[in-house]
């Protein structure tokens, strides 16, 4: 009996002794984390630099009368500048839970420097006359202006989306927007405004508009994004001076501008996480 039992316990260990070694050797599979997901939830605070590109949409006219009669011109014409972009913003984000969708909001300041100094789009503006016979209209001559576009501001919301590369949020942008540009007649042909005491032909003027655009922000580390972006601004066409002298003869004057600008811009935030507090 006990050569029996001792028999068993020797097949036993030969056949899963084996095994078992086999099964210590196995390797053991570990549970993978998921990666971790980045919440755009939050407010931000940062900078950018970039360029401008300006056009400047500048209308004159221009009439006198005397002894009946009546001479006028009238022009249209486009002055482009350009130049750097520089500036901050601030917003605030919130993404919904579950979903990449992201909407915000955000105010931005540019400091800008966009000037050009070009012809004056009424030189070669012909003078028309309803006596030609007695006063022949005549045909301004050359002259030039200087345009420069001094900030541009805006408040505009956004939407962006967050599920197409891996902490990365895509999006686009709308809302108003303000700026002041300058436009200097010193040069210029139409010449005739009367300024008095210390005034001079220099035409300070703010706008209203509004803003679209878009672009794409990364995140670079915790706290830190960078961003690169597209905007355009549009600012309507507004009478910046008219003048009318008379009687007994009347000489008026119009100088109506209006102004579109093209910002390209990159810049890095610092954003604030919202479950921190």
């Amino acid at each position: 009996m006990k050569k029996l039992l001792l028999a068993s316990v020797s097949v036993s260990a030969l056949l899963f002794g084996p095994l078992g070694h086999a099964a210590d050797l196995a390797p053991v599979a570990k549970a993978t984390a998921p990666l971790p997901v980045y919440s755009w939830t939050g407010c931000s605070v940062g900078a950018q630099v970039g360029w401008g590109f300006a056009r400047n949409k500048i209308n004159q006219t221009q009439f006198n009368t005397f002894a009946g009669v009546s001479l006028s011109s009238s022009s249209s014409g486009n002055l482009d500048s350009s130049g750097a972009v520089f500036g901050a913003q601030v917003g605030c984000d919130y993404q919904f839970a579950g979903t990449p969708w992201v909407v915000g909001v955000q105010g931005t300041f540019l400091g800008a420097d966009l000037n050009r100094i070009g012809p004056d789009p009424h030189g070669g503006a012909v003078q028309v006359s309803t006596n030609p016979a007695l006063n022949p209209g005549g045909t301004f001559g050359g002259g030039i202006v200087e345009t420069r576009t001094k900030y541009l501001a805006s408040a505009t919301g956004r939407l962006g989306y967050a599920g197409l590369l891996p902490q990365t949020l895509v999006y686009v942008k709308g809302g108003a927007a303000w700026t002041e540009s300058q436009i200097d007649l010193r040069g210029g042909v139409i010449g005739q405004f009367v300024f008095a005491g210390t005034q001079t032909p220099v035409f300070d003027t703010s706008y209203t508009g509004w803003t679209v655009g878009g672009g794409a922000e990364w995140k670079l580390a915790t706290n830190w994004s960078a961003f690169a972006e597209y905007n355009f601004y549009d600012f309507k066409s507004k009478t910046i001076r008219e003048q009318v002298l008379g009687p007994p003869n009347l000489n008026g004057q119009t100088l109506s501008a209006g102004l579109n600008v093209h910002t390209v811009s990159v810049g890095v935030n610092y954003r604030f996480d919202w479950s921190r507090f």
